[in-house]
């Protein structure tokens, strides 16, 4: 009898728990966020200009934002990339940090470059609706696994993202832009 009674209260606390996070997510956001994701590491939302903006602003968008040089022999050049959330639920994407997803780059929109990393120690990252996000793509992914070096066999690019949405992943691809030239040349060096 205890062991039912027992049973019956688990299954209790587990329906109240649930009934909760529901009610408090459409409280404050005004849609379904599972109460886990409100303890998911946020991204911070910097104020950067996409070079090439996003068509709308419903919908998901990647936009190509310009490009950092390396700072000391230490850093990279990075190209920065807006990824937009104009939807009404959350987006999200694993990664090490959030300023650094995995990319899909492809060249002249031939077949994508592979990109490889470790997971180990990776995280899901965030996107609230109608924020934005500023990532960072490396030298090295421009590089494939031959060590082609593709900034000097084209200048036509997309750069795509894998964003999970309620509905299932998708890969997210920017319009397509020219690599700047200091940023070839910062590369090759």
């Amino acid at each position: 009898m205890r062991i039912i009674k027992a049973g019956v209260f688990v299954a209790a606390f587990l329906v109240g728990a649930f009934s909760v996070s529901t009610v408090s997510s459409i409280v404050f956001y005004g849609i379904y966020v599972p109460a886990w994701s409100l303890l998911a590491p946020k991204i911070t939302f910097p104020d950067a200009e996409p070079t090439v903006p996003p068509a709308t602003q419903s919908g998901i968008h990647v936009a190509y934002a310009g490009w950092d040089a390396a700072q000391d022999e230490h850093e990279v050049p990075t190209l920065k990339f807006l990824i937009h959330n104009g939807t009404l639920s959350p987006i999200s994407y694993a990664a090490h940090s959030p300023e650094s997803p995995w990319p899909t780059v492809t060249v002249h929109g031939g077949e994508p470059i592979p990109t490889y990393g470790c997971g180990t120690g990776i995280r899901e990252f965030y996107i609230l609706p109608g924020t934005s996000a500023l990532v960072r793509v490396t030298k090295h992914a421009f590089t494939d696994h031959d060590s082609t070096d593709h900034t000097k066999t084209g200048t036509n690019f997309t750069v795509a993202f894998h964003l999970k949405t309620l509905t299932g992943s998708k890969l997210h691809t920017s319009p397509t832009f020219n690599l700047p030239k200091e940023f070839i040349s910062s590369i090759s060096n």
